[in-house]
């Protein structure tokens, strides 16, 4: 049972969870309709929802974080084992998700970059989403009776919106038969680059010398510069 203190932090972390899933759907969808078809669908809209990811995914740690373990000391002594069972495992595997996904963020003071962590990191970080319903939903089943409308609701909602933003551009990529030349006519807008993702100012090459950062290069790459 959650108390009313706490009802209000549960609240933002389902808002959060909700968004987070949406997303996450649309971006895997975005990965496995790449791996089906062998195009690249990661325009600047996917860039727009990998950041939104991003901040989605530091917004929820705190309160997650702090929701669980206030959730967890208060249904510690109840005598519903199961449930509190279940709700240990339920918080460890949050904790992983979260984890996980901190590793896999780069940021300027703090960045893994070992290929076998991140990969590790990667799967975990898709394994335990999954997880984590199921583990909610059994936590929720061992204590007061679950509703699953608003769920079903939620994940219909979902389905909609990544089917709304993937079937464009889907529908997009696919090639005329005259091939790129015929698709790059149609598109005036095309970049230098297409069909290529790479934008750059006034859609112009870079100059060399911003890319010859030999001393740059260097702080990572030491082994390559002796």
């Amino acid at each position: 049972m959650i108390g009313r203190r706490l009802k209000p932090l549960l609240s933002v972390v389902f808002v959060l969870f909700g968004l987070l899933s949406i997303n996450s759907l649309y971006l895997v969808s975005i990965t496995i309709a790449e791996t089906i078809s062998g195009d690249l669908f990661q325009e600047y809209f996917y860039q727009l929802m990998f950041l939104l990811h991003l901040l989605l995914g530091l917004l929820i740690v705190l309160p997650a974080v702090v929701f669980g373990a206030l959730h967890l000391r208060n249904a510690w002594p109840r005598p519903n084992f199961r449930a509190v069972r279940a709700g240990v495992a339920l918080y460890t595997t949050v904790l992983l998700l979260l984890i996980s996904g901190i590793v896999l963020t780069r940021f300027d003071f703090f960045s893994i970059r070992d290929p076998l962590t991140r990969g590790i990191a990667y799967w975990v970080h898709i394994i335990t989403p999954l997880l984590t319903i199921g583990l909610f939903i059994l936590h929720r089943l061992a204590g007061k009776n679950i509703h699953f409308r608003p769920g079903i609701i939620w994940g219909t909602a979902a389905i909609v919106l990544v089917a709304f933003a993937l079937v464009p551009q889907i529908m997009e990529k696919r090639v005329p038969d005259g091939g790129i030349d015929e698709l790059a006519a149609a598109r005036p807008d095309t970049s230098l680059f297409f069909p290529a993702l790479a934008r750059t100012p006034a859609n112009e090459y870079l100059p060399a010398a911003k890319l010859m950062m030999d001393a740059y290069c260097r702080e990572c790459h030491e082994d390559v510069h002796d």
